[in-house]
């Protein structure tokens, strides 16, 4: 797999046109952030530690119609599962990604293909893997292969502390997802118009949201 975009987030400088700020450049389109999204020394922080708060960051399309797909990102968060934190963030890719959005809830995801779901609210915490999920879509914990819920896993390693994460798509269409080298889930199936779809449009859009509770992440 070739690289479209790496960031340490050491060495980058943010500026400001209307409505955004640029976090470097992918395929020669700009990275941006929204909402409270911030570079903060060395780390991308997409909520502060503060009651109903948002923030995301867009990375355009690849201009690559790719099935394989690999995103690794090192993730700190500053409440543990006992602190009862809130709401949580997502990872999605689908050409209809908005990191400004707000329904479905940012901790669900965005757009109606790929959204990878981190809650750490009350009994709706752990990992979900959603795909052709509508715009109303909840935190359910019901899995069906054909969908939109996938794959789901009350896992809440990833709370509190430094998580390397990683998830991986195979040229067959099949997710796989790791927490610091610990497998969540191995080979879930996508929706056979994954296979056949233009992947060349699609945008990676990280959010994350704070409500009556909060985190830093």
């Amino acid at each position: 797999l070739a690289n479209h975009y790496i960031n340490s987030f050491n060495a980058s400088v943010l500026s400001s046109p209307t409505n955004a700020q640029v976090l470097g450049s992918a395929n020669g389109q700009s990275v941006t952030l929204t909402g409270d999204a911030a570079l903060i020394g060395d780390y991308l922080m997409l909520t502060p530690r503060a009651n109903s708060k948002a923030g995301g960051v867009t990375i355009p399309a690849s201009g690559a119609n790719s099935n394989a797909l690999r995103v690794s990102f090192n993730y700190i968060s500053t409440k543990t599962s006992a602190d009862n934190p809130a709401d949580g963030f997502s990872y999605s890719f689908a050409p209809d990604a908005s990191a400004s959005g707000t329904s479905p809830a940012a901790e669900i995801g965005t757009g109606t293909k790929l959204m990878v779901s981190f809650a750490t609210y009350g009994n709706s915490r752990g990992i979900r893997v959603y795909y052709n999920a509508p715009s109303n879509q909840t935190l359910t914990t019901t899995t069906n292969a054909n969908g939109p819920l996938l794959a789901y896993s009350n896992n809440t390693s990833w709370m509190g502390v430094n998580a390397q994460i990683s998830i991986v798509v195979s040229n067959d269409g099949k997710l796989s997802l790791s927490v610091n080298g610990t497998s969540i889930f191995t080979n879930i199936q996508f929706a056979s118009n994954y296979i056949s779809s233009d992947k060349s449009t699609w945008l990676h859009v990280f959010k994350a949201r704070t409500g009556g509770s909060n985190e830093i992440l």
